[in-house]
């Protein structure tokens, strides 16, 4: 709506020149705008009409419709701008220490209906400058407006000041632009205005001071990896992403600013290609509300976000600065994602997406730190996790969701507040897997079965049990159970709300073989037995203590094969075993 606006307000304004020639009588359709505009008013200084001609005399004065290829330069003087000054069909070519000054609520549009081109040749020494003519306050005059038509323009060393409307002081809407060492200060609205389909050839060294908005550039998704680096803003100056589809491989450098992700960006190929969006160090991401960052959503996506210990890459809420205050970055069923070095804070959201969800995709996470978040990392069951080493989770209760086959893609190093947990629904888990101490309870809310493979659980290891949870060993095909804790630091599975009897303990049923459970705590289990070992099933235990339970320590059934030592009933626990009858 605001670039739809930006045009229709270039139409009217060329409707009144056009009108008060007398010309504008024969309108006819353009079709970039999609809207009704007049015909071309009779170009000013040309021979015929359609002629293209070059003038280098300086004008006295400039406004209406120009079709030539105009130069002017330092020798001009100050060359004012009188009313609404429009190049289409030619170029206006402003040489080193050339300047104009616009009359109030006076523009200049270049290629609106035509092809044409803005040349500005300014430099350090010699900057062209484009003022006004009136007061010295912002949005005296209008502003630039490089159109459609506009492309392969080519601005350096230019000075807009003054300028601007509610929206921008330079709209860009045309491709292949150059921008460099430009300096836009005292504007009433936004620096740079960039349309949807524009793109910069050449993005550097400019200069965003003294605006009337924070935003200092608005742009498209797909235009950011164009902006280049040695930018300066004023301090609370950002760059606004207002989302959109990056569907070619791009590199986001650092613009000098703050990124302020303002909707959705989804990074999709094309034609079955990846589109891989790469973050450089140190770049800093905000996000509105409703922002995110969303990978390979609708085809093959993929994100490199890598920074150094030194230049993190942040990952941040804009306006509500607490946890949930953006939704987070998605990786989908085409995406993967990888992340190192990276801090996400205020993220997730409470229907389970996480500062980092993961729905279908892969992900890579390594020396990444979650501060404030809601939920820090989330995966669904179908999620692939390639990596998961060295991360730290700051002041989020709940660091991580995943299904029980995904504990074991949890790596070493991994840091948590005291509060903090990791949290499974049940499932089931097959082939060779170990679940390895994280500094963290793993909450288990359902029931995990474990068949036709083999479950490790190593040393330090804390599970809380809820209601519906319970380990079930072998029973849809072969298993075994392996709890492998020891004197210090043994292995803990406890109820979430720390009552007796209130989860349903451990099943090894008949297709189960070798089942070991060395230095295994038990607390609050609720069935007749803590564990449970079915005829046919055969489990060595050691150093197992069973306190607050509802029933036995251990139970067995007719064919079960049981060697324990050390097996302990403690703090009301009823007894130590259930042994067969009848057998």
């Amino acid at each position: 709506m605001i670039l739809q606006k930006r045009r229709l307000l270039a139409v009217f304004a060329l409707c009144a020149v056009a009108c008060q020639k007398g010309d504008a009588k024969d309108a006819k359709v353009d079709a970039k705008a999609g809207a009704a505009v007049p015909a071309t008013p009779s170009t000013a200084g040309a021979a015929q009409a359609g002629a293209v001609t070059i003038i280098k005399e300086c004008p006295k004065s400039l406004g209406g419709t120009d079709k030539v290829n105009r130069v002017i330069s330092k020798d001009c003087g100050v060359v004012p701008v009188t009313e609404d000054y429009y190049v289409d069909g030619g170029s206006l070519t402003l040489e080193a220490g050339a300047s104009l000054s616009f009359k109030d609520g006076v523009g200049l549009f270049i290629g609106y209906y035509e092809p044409a081109r803005l040349i500005v040749q300014g430099s350090a020494e010699g900057p062209v400058v484009l003022t006004a003519a009136g007061d010295k306050a912002a949005g005296a005059w209008r502003g630039v407006s490089l159109n459609a038509h506009a492309d392969r323009s080519s601005i350096e060393g230019l000075v807009i000041e003054y300028a601007g409307n509610d929206e921008s002081a330079l709209f860009v809407d045309a491709e292949e632009v150059t921008l460099k060492g430009v300096k836009i200060r005292d504007a009433k609205g936004t620096g740079l205005l960039v349309g949807d389909t524009a793109s910069f050839a050449a993005f550097a060294n400019n200069e965003f001071k003294k605006l009337g908005r924070p935003a200092a550039i608005d742009v498209p998704a797909r235009a950011v990896a164009a902006l280049g680096g040695g930018n300066r803003f004023d301090p609370n100056g950002h760059v606004l992403v207002r989302g959109g589809r990056v569907q070619q491989s791009a590199k986001w450098q650092h613009p000098g600013a703050p990124l302020v992700l303002a909707g959705e960006v989804n990074v999709d190929g094309e034609d079955g290609q990846r589109a891989t969006l790469e973050l450089v160090p140190g770049l800093e991401l905000r996000f509105s509300e409703g922002g995110a960052l969303l990978i390979g959503y609708q085809s093959l996506g993929g994100l490199n976000a890598r920074g150094t210990a030194e230049a993190a890459i942040t990952f941040t809420a804009h306006e509500r600065r607490e946890p949930g205050g953006w939704r987070g970055v998605g990786v989908f069923l085409h995406g993967e994602a990888n992340i190192e070095r990276a801090l996400f804070e205020f993220a997730g959201k409470g229907e389970g997406d996480g500062a980092v969800f993961v729905q279908g995709g892969a992900l890579a996470l390594k020396h990444t730190t979650f501060r404030s978040d809601v939920i820090g990392v989330s995966l669904d069951e179908s999620a692939k996790l390639t990596a998961f080493a060295d991360n730290t989770f700051v002041a989020t209760p709940l660091a991580v969701t995943l299904t029980p086959a995904q504990i074991a893609g949890l790596g070493e190093g991994n840091a948590y507040d005291r509060d903090s947990k990791i949290r499974s629904a049940g499932g089931s888990v097959k082939g060779k897997l170990t679940w390895a101490a994280q500094g963290a309870a793993i909450e288990l809310t359902g029931e995990v079965s474990l068949d036709e493979g083999e479950l490790e659980i190593d040393s330090g290891v804390a599970l809380l049990a809820g209601p519906e949870a319970q380990l079930n060993v072998g029973t849809h095909g072969p298993a075994t159970l392996r709890i492998l804790g020891t004197v210090a630091s043994p292995v803990t599975i406890g109820p979430v709300n720390g009552e007796r009897g209130t989860w349903r303990g451990i099943a090894l049923t008949a297709n189960t073989r070798a089942n070991v459970l060395e230095n295994l705590m038990l607390t609050g289990a609720g069935n007749d037995a803590a564990i449970q070992v079915e005829g046919g099933a055969d489990a060595k235990l050691s150093g197992v203590t069973c306190s607050r339970c509802r029933g036995a320590v251990v139970g067995w059934g007719c064919g079960a094969k049981v060697s324990s030592s050390q097996v302990l009933a403690t703090d009301g626990t009823p007894k130590l075993e259930v042994r067969p009858e009848g057998c």
